[in-house]
């Protein structure tokens, strides 16, 4: 091989330097390289060999390769560059090392266009890294800053203590993970999992070099103290614990709920390691992770963390902002201390939860609680505002509402929620009575064990009641009277049903409704338990159905329209206020008599109209000529009476 040096002034290094022509052969594909080295650096390695610079050591096997400085080594390989303490291996799973570059002290590079630059850099074939401590081990990947580790193919680590360990992962910031969940943490031994993907030859070249430094043994030191410590299931909960009690993350949320999160952890993880993957998980190559900020941590395939303290866990998650987590298959978190379990879940703005597929939590404190291995598309739990729960297929809108499974809350202050009681058929065990499908538009209402019902309004109660439509402020739909006194009453057992009430429609202020489709509208109106079919239209007015009464005194069919009447008579209507009765009265009927309008056998009543109070009748005026025939029922105005009298008068 010839060797010919030329000097030549390098504007970029303000100096003459030497410039060496090497030489294979003399034919027209000779391959020139050429070496910028100083001038001064020429004169002091005057006696050294042919590319050894400073006390750089170059292998008689390696070609067209230059050692510049003490300590700096080409060990073989073509067209090879280490300076300034810098080690190239000779080759690299069988393959001559070649273009590579290591700069700096305990640099190391092997394979072909490898590149370390900086103290105790690392790269392998077709992998840069730049900066201190930094390691790229897989091809096509990069390491740029302090003790960073690419350990993807095509993957990227940039900043302070960042990792990747999947293809095409990116890990940018510091104390970043990006890669699969299996090797991230410790195993049983205290090991690094990660450092299983460390093969044994990229472990045999560097401890060629630095018996005294085994890589896995460097790489250990160098992040014992890094956010890989300990393992995902316990670094979750180890958060969330010490963000759920006191002044944490999650402290104003329910103890019950607290308590569930390490069991909704633990599924989470399962899910994630099944290799079956569950229904709502898919099965992708895991690749792709993105960490950018600080001590975020990304593993679903294709997930993405960005800013700090953030976990995307499921395949294509997505988290941004600040200690958010993104635990199931598309899965999204956005804002402060947001929490998604669920499958295709979303949390926005700051400590809300989502768990189950499709559910969403947005704005505060919100916990959108559904299945969390729900298949169903059709079973999200929706919560929006501040500090608003929702069980599964329910919507929560404003601020502290409560939904249970199927129901609807928009306002403030609305709850509806389950309760239990003593069971009917089993006496001594609980029961549940469920709401479901309920709509609740205002503030304070409160239902509980109530089926398909409508408020709107503020502060109404119901209680275990079913199709029942309030309107209005105050008004209470429960059970007031005892209802075990009830069935033990022979009169009345047989009249009592299991709800309080159902079928009802109330609208208006302070009404309170026990019976059973009744119709009540106005202020301070009440039905008892045992009226049915009742209507009361007017303020203070009742429907009576009291057990201890004679049934003929119940309001049922009966309907009260004005102010403070006791409509206590059966198929009976009261008009005006303060109306009363004290009920049908039979009437004699002469032998002969043909009477309509009587009650069908003896010991039967029939109902009554009265428009007024004993002393204080009303007239009824305006009536219509009724039908004076055999049949008739019609009544008979005051001008028909009296062509009847003045036909009687005439005649006698």
């Amino acid at each position: 091989m010839n060797k010919i040096f030329k000097s030549k002034f390098n504007k970029t290094l303000g100096s003459w330097v030497a410039v060496s022509e090497l030489a294979k052969g003399f034919c027209k594909n000779s391959k020139l390289s050429l070496t910028a080295i100083s001038l001064v650096a020429l004169t002091a390695s005057a006696h050294a060999a042919p590319g050894e610079v400073e006390g750089g050591v170059v292998d008689s096997s390696a070609t067209e390769s230059v050692a510049i400085g003490k300590g700096s080594e080409v060990k073989g390989g073509n067209n090879n560059l280490a300076a300034a303490g810098g080690f190239v291996a000779a080759e690299y799973k069988g393959t001559n090392s070649e273009n590579a570059i290591s700069i700096g002290k305990d640099a190391f590079a092997a394979g072909q266009n490898a590149t370390a630059i900086g103290n105790g850099t690392f790269a392998l074939t077709n992998a840069s890294s730049f900066g201190l401590n930094s390691f790229a081990f897989k091809e096509h990947s990069l390491s740029v800053g302090e003790n960073n580790i690419a350990l993807g193919t095509k993957s990227s680590a940039v900043g302070y203590q960042n990792l990747t360990s999947s293809e095409y992962a990116n890990a940018f910031g510091s104390n970043n993970y990006a890669g699969e969940l299996k090797n991230f943490g410790v195993d049983d031994t205290g090991n690094f999992i990660f450092l299983d993907l460390v093969s044994d030859a990229d472990a045999a070249k560097y401890n060629e070099k630095f018996a005294s430094k085994a890589i896995k043994d460097r790489l250990k030191e160098l992040y014992a103290d890094s956010s890989l410590a300990g393992n995902m299931d316990g670094k979750l909960k180890d958060f969330y614990k010490s963000n759920g009690l006191g002044k944490g993350l999650y402290s104003k949320m329910s103890r019950e709920f607290r308590s569930g999160l390490a069991d909704l952890i633990d599924k989470s993880i399962e899910a994630y390691n099944n290799e079956n993957c569950r229904i709502n998980d898919s099965c992708q190559p895991f690749k792709q992770q993105t960490a950018l900020g600080s001590n975020n941590i990304a593993t679903g395939s294709e997930s993405t963390a960005v800013g700090s303290n953030n976990f995307a866990l499921g395949q294509l998650s997505s988290v941004f902002g600040n200690s958010n987590s993104a635990l199931r298959t598309k899965s999204s978190a956005f804002g402060y201390g947001n929490l998604v379990i669920g499958p295709e879940a979303s949390a926005v703005g700051s400590r809300n939860i989502a768990t189950g597929r499709f559910s969403l939590a947005y704005g505060t404190l919100n916990q959108a609680i559904s299945d969390e291995n729900s298949s169903s598309q059709s079973a999200p739990a929706i919560a929006i505002g501040y500090f608003n729960k929702a069980e599964k297929k329910a919507i929560s809108v404003g601020r502290s509402n409560t939904t249970v499974e199927d129901t609807y809350a928009f306002g403030v202050s609305n709850k509806i929620i389950n309760f239990e009681k003593y069971s009917a058929q089993n006496p001594g065990e609980k029961e549940k009575v469920r709401s479901r499908k309920d709509w609740v538009f205002g503030y304070n209402n409160n239902l509980e064990g109530v089926e398909n019902s409508t408020v709107l309004g503020g502060s109404n109660q119901i209680k275990e009641s079913n199709r029942i439509s309030v309107f209005g402020y105050n008004n209470k739909i429960a059970k007031h009277t005892n209802r075990k006194v009830l069935i033990e009453n022979d009169k009345v057992k047989n009249y009592v049903t299991e709800v309080t009430a159902f079928d009802a429609l109330v609208a208006g202020n302070d009404n309170t409704v026990d019976g059973v489709r009744n119709i009540v509208i106005g202020n301070r109106n009440k039905s008892y338990y045992l009226a049915k079919n009742a209507i009361i239209i007017g303020h203070g007015s009742v429907a009576l159905a009291l057990p201890d009464e004679d049934l003929k005194k119940w309001s049922w069919n009966t309907v009260a329209i004005g102010n403070d009447i006791k409509a206590n008579v059966v198929n009976s209507v009261f008009l005006g206020g303060e109306s009363a009765s004290d009920g049908y009265h039979t009437v004699d009927k002469p032998e002969d008599a043909k009477w309509k309008g009587m009650p069908s056998r003896p010991g039967n009543t029939l109902g009554i109209v009265t428009v007024g109070y004993a002393d204080h009748e009303r007239q009824i005026q305006n009536v219509a000529a009724g039908r004076v025939t055999e049949d008739s029922t019609d009544a008979i105005n005051g001008s028909q009476l009296y062509w009847f009298k003045k036909s009687l008068d005439e005649k006698i």
